[in-house]
């Protein structure tokens, strides 16, 4: 039996962007529009679809990322971005719930 964490507690904005790729976790630059992350910085959640000039990013619930660098693994993890449109493991980041790595595709489903 597969599990599935799509849809729980999904909840969803849509907002100006400067330019985003869907699927990535993104921030939002001092104009006060979704942007993309650089290395190291904080991400408040992940772009769904945008059309170059607004973004639909979820900002709760369980989303599916991709990561670099350390192996992630199912917990309570520190988390930044990794200037990839992903996450990596932090010293000093936001700490996250991990449900779920998918060691050969690099991805983890994280709840925002």
């Amino acid at each position: 039996m597969n599990i599935s964490y799509e849809g729980v507690g999904y909840l969803a904005v849509t907002m100006p962007t400067n330019g985003c790729d869907e699927g990535h976790v993104c921030g939002i630059n001092f104009e006060g529009k979704v942007a993309s992350c650089p290395a190291g910085e904080m991400f408040f959640g992940v772009v769904v679809t945008t059309d170059g000039h607004r973004a639909h990013v979820q900002v709760e619930g369980f989303a599916k990322v991709t990561y670099t660098g350390s192996e992630l693994v199912p917990g309570l993890m520190k988390l930044e971005t990794d200037g990839y449109g992903g996450i990596r493991v932090s010293d000093d980041g936001r700490v996250y719930l991990v449900a779920a790595v998918d060691t050969e595709a690099k991805t983890a489903v994280i709840k925002l």
